[in-house]
């Protein structure tokens, strides 16, 4: 395999290698959705999309995205084309098309509407809450309030030569010129599991089977473990049980050390409980692999990396230069592919084992509420990580026969339910508020918990409402429209309904 060539065009750092036409070149900036805050979510993808505008109608060649720790530009064609590409992306991100700006909030609020419950962000959000990766799975709030200034201010600070990297299908096209600010580097942010207690679970209904998240070690004992571990739930949950269509694990890279690996298991809905049965047992049954299931894991990883089942040449060399870009992302130290190959072949039976315990200490589950708890599950993980507010007692409309009570006080906002639990979101975790110029105002945690406070749902509400807008941050706030009549909560239960119930109580 052709050896990667590390050097610089125009103060970015590039990595090149000779690979068939056609050309093809990516220019990643190290930041990301991880990199935003909730208040801000979005801004970068807003800004991908700005840039993209600039160059008018593009085809299906080129395209780019946002990912947690990146932004990717990329195309392929002939190399005058590709080279045209990159300097028009770079001259974009330098001066975004101011009048594309309601534009492109318009395509993101459509292209947002048709976005379905992914488990994977979901597993995200509950490990690192409304911060950091768990931001996958949260609204872009930070795209309605965009400011076009703070944009291009936010572009000039990470879009810069000194925090992007190139990687080129060939060498380096002599005219090629990179205009960009200079800069540094963003550093990585540091991982904040918002739960320490693992394994446990949370309750998903929407996901539409069984999974579990659990952050491991990038070393080479992951690729022969997902290879087992995919091969021995098809056959267990699809071929012996015909109960999962498609079960399956994604891998995702979180810095240079560690990864979100998960699984996840489909199902009908009447086969649920069962489901989640049988995966509680599959997950355990991971702890005894064999030799002979690692031996041929190991066969079938070489062969699809280095053997007969791999790629092209060209396209090899294609994703080596990818991995080398971001394992420059990660600031990880570069591995050829056949270094990589000679780590999995080195592998015993109690690297597997070891790399499965470390899944059971991060593990966390998102179950059908229908499923049977098992020991594997672990215990339920609190819906709110803070502990309750002090301050006034306020009642529903509905009461009493909603007997839930919200509490508002100097440090926060409470939400007690009959069962005894409760949500809590403090002003000094607050990540979002959404304000509803209603009168609505929608509390969110760094913990991704929320609070709704409706005026038409609680006595005092508007009284309510105002106050803990008046307590809440201003650079927090996120102001939302005003709703329609149907769209705005109303009391559950009649005004005859509750005198009846107030009678029954005396």
């Amino acid at each position: 395999m052709t050896e990667l060539q590390w050097t610089e065009v125009d103060g970015v750092t590039t990595v090149w290698a000779e690979a068939s036409a056609p050309f093809r070149a990516a220019l990643y900036f190290r930041t990301g959705r991880a990199d935003e805050r909730l208040v801000t979510h979005g801004q970068t993808h807003l800004i991908e999309h700005l840039a993209f505008s600039a160059l008018g109608d593009t085809d299906s060649n080129q395209n780019g995205y946002v990912a947690g720790t990146e932004t990717a530009f990329y195309m392929t064609g002939r190399q005058g084309d590709v080279t045209r590409f990159l300097e028009q992306i770079c001259k974009a991100l330098t001066s975004l098309p101011s009048e594309r700006l309601e534009a492109e909030k318009r395509i993101l609020a459509a292209e947002n509407s048709t976005r379905t419950h992914n488990v994977y962000e979901n597993l995200l959000m509950w490990r690192y809450g409304a911060m950091g990766y768990g931001l996958y799975a949260m609204p872009e709030y930070g795209i309605r309030a965009a400011n076009f200034d703070e944009l291009q201010e936010y572009a000039a600070e990470r879009f810069t030569k000194e925090n992007a990297i190139l990687w080129l299908s060939g060498p380096p096209p002599a005219d090629l010129s990179l205009e960009l600010p200079h800069g540094k580097k963003l550093r990585l942010s540091p991982l904040k599991p918002i739960h320490s207690t693992f394994p446990s679970f949370l309750v998903d209904d929407d996901c539409g089977g069984v999974a579990v998240g659990t952050t491991v070690a990038r070393v080479s004992a992951s690729s022969v473990f997902i290879e087992i571990a995919q091969r021995r739930l098809r056959r267990r949950l699809r071929m012996d049980q015909a109960i999962s269509y498609a079960p399956s694990i994604a891998y995702w890279p979180l810095n240079a050390k560690l990864a979100h690996l998960a699984i996840y298991a489909d199902s009908h809905g009447e086969h649920r409980e069962e489901l989640a049965k049988i995966f509680g047992e599959a997950f355990e049954e991971l702890s005894e692999i064999n030799e002979s299931e690692i031996e041929e894991a190991q066969r079938q990883v070489l062969e699809g990396w280095i053997g007969t089942h791999s790629l092209s040449e060209a396209d090899r060399m294609v994703n080596e230069l990818h991995r080398a870009a971001m394992d420059w992302i990660h600031d990880k130290e570069f591995k050829s592919l056949r270094e990589l190959a000679k780590g999995v072949s080195l592998l015993t039976k109690e690297d597997i084992c070891e790399y499965w315990r470390q899944m059971k200490t991060t593990a966390m589950f998102a179950l059908p509420g229908v499923a049977k708890v098992q020991a594997s599950f672990g215990q339920r993980a609190p819906i709110s990580c803070v502990p309750r507010v002090a301050g006034e007692l306020i009642r529903s409309i509905d009461a009493p026969l909603d007997k839930s009570r919200l509490v508002s006080g100097p440090s926060g906002v409470s939400l007690l339910y009959s069962d005894g639990t409760d949500i809590t979101v403090r002003y000094d975790r607050l990540a979002a508020i959404i304000d509803f110029s209603d009168g609505g105002i929608y509390l969110i945690g760094e913990d991704a918990c929320w609070i709704a406070v409706e005026p038409t749902l609680w006595r005092a509400g508007r009284r309510v409402c105002r106050q803990i807008r008046a307590r809440s941050p201003d650079h927090l706030v996120v102001e939302e429209h005003t709703r329609s009549a149907d769209e705005i909560p109303s009391p559950s239960t009649t005004g005859w309904q509750r005198f009846v119930a107030r009678l029954t109580l005396r």
